[in-house]
């Protein structure tokens, strides 16, 4: 003779919608929190790897079009590369508030914070400026150009001269400026607050996914 089983729900629908959805709640904070390290650890490493290929660190590391047209010799992009890529990864925070469930939405949750808005971290690196004599101007010349790259956009940034070309000429050894014209960043490398070539990196769609893809892996492991 088969067992008749059954349970009588004393609480409204409204009610143990609400029940179930706070035990859910409750299993993804206890997840969250024990995935917590990890996911800030990878997160700062794909940070690292993500800005590695971005089109300026890549010319600064590995190229010569861009250093010639900031006078950058070869050491000094270099170590500027990794510099950068160091300062904004290390510079990744991440924030976690309790999640709330609801029947009208969700609170609560993770918060990335990548690369302070004004750009301190990274404008202050040793690297950031050239500095040298001018036997043209007859006095010492400092060139920030790391700050040309990130907030002076396309502005002008030397009037009546215009760079050129020319293997083992100016600093870089891979060109000089010349009379006539203007030099301005160009809109390949040039960016502005909020929109550079570290905003951009960490913006895009493959990097936004493989977050998701780190948060998942890590937060499935305790659920």
């Amino acid at each position: 003779m088969a067992n008749n089983f059954w349970v009588e729900l004393t609480e409204s629908p409204k009610q143990f919608e609400g029940i179930i959805l706070a035990a859910i709640a409750s299993k993804l904070d206890n997840a969250f929190g024990k995935a917590y390290p990890k996911i800030l650890e990878e997160t700062k490493t794909l940070v690292h790897k993500t800005l590695s290929k971005s089109n300026v660190i890549s010319e600064l590391r590995d190229g010569r079009t861009l250093r010639g047209e900031l006078g950058l010799t070869s050491g000094l992009a270099r170590s500027a590369a990794q510099t950068i890529t160091e300062e904004v990864s290390g510079s990744v925070q991440a924030a976690y508030s309790t999640i709330e469930l609801t029947s009208s939405g969700s609170k609560g949750g993770l918060s990335f914070y990548i690369q302070p808005e004004d750009l301190s971290n990274v404008l202050k690196i040793a690297q950031s400026q050239v500095s040298y004599y001018s036997k043209r101007y007859k006095k010492p010349v400092r060139l920030d150009w790391l700050d040309w790259l990130l907030v002076r956009g396309d502005s002008i940034i030397v009037a009546k001269f215009h760079y050129e070309p020319s293997t083992g000429k100016g600093r870089s050894g891979l060109g000089e400026m010349k009379k006539e014209g203007m030099f301005r960043m160009n809109s390949a490398w040039s960016g502005v607050q909020g929109n550079n070539f570290i905003s951009r990196a960490i913006t895009t769609t493959e990097f936004q996914l493989d977050l998701t893809s780190i948060i998942e892996k890590q937060v499935g492991r305790y659920l």
